[in-house]
């Protein structure tokens, strides 16, 4: 497999996860969105787990959003990757 990462980046942090760890990190990202999507948890910060590191970091609703749009876009970009690999 390969043993490559992606770098997400937000203003105040710089996230390297593994490539055979961003379905995980993909699926706590839905799952803090849903958190964010109710009214009462509008406010509050989040620990987000980064997998592969045994770390966690707070983050607000902005900066949740920031990590998220940055994931969303390397996502698109490995998976349009990977179809124009299957082209050739």
């Amino acid at each position: 497999m390969y043993n490559q990462s992606i770098k997400i980046n937000c203003s105040n942090y710089n996230i390297k996860i593994n490539i055979n760890e961003l379905w995980y990190f993909n699926k706590l990202i839905e799952s803090v969105e849903n958190f964010y999507k109710q009214k009462c948890n509008q406010n509050k910060n989040v620990l987000l787990k980064i997998p592969g590191s045994g770390k966690f970091i707070k983050l607000n609703k902005k900066e949740f959003f920031e990590i998220n749009k940055s994931l969303k876009m390397r996502i698109d970009r490995f998976s349009s990757n990977i179809y124009i690999d299957r082209l050739i």
